[in-house]
């Protein structure tokens, strides 16, 4: 999973919680990690192409952002706002 934030603040409180989450469900190695970009540029993140199956977003996702979000999400992906 690649969480994806604007603000360095808020991507400072997420990897602060990574390890509690990692040890919550077990896993030995964590499968997060959190870059500071915006969604309206996902292609400038250097975010694999094609390689997520869902895109989960909390705020309101404009046609024009979903170029990219498509780009990184690939054909058979599916996109929640």
């Amino acid at each position: 999973m690649t969480g994806v934030d604007a603000t360095a603040a808020q991507l400072a409180i997420a990897n602060r919680h990574l390890d509690c989450h990692r040890d919550r469900v077990g896993f030995a190695k964590s499968n997060v990690c959190f870059v500071e970009g915006d969604i309206e540029s996902l292609d400038a993140l250097g975010l694999p192409e094609c390689r997520y199956n869902a895109i989960v977003s909390n705020c309101v996702i404009n046609p024009a952002e979903r170029t990219a979000v498509y780009c990184a999400n690939g054909p058979k992906g599916c996109l929640s706002g």
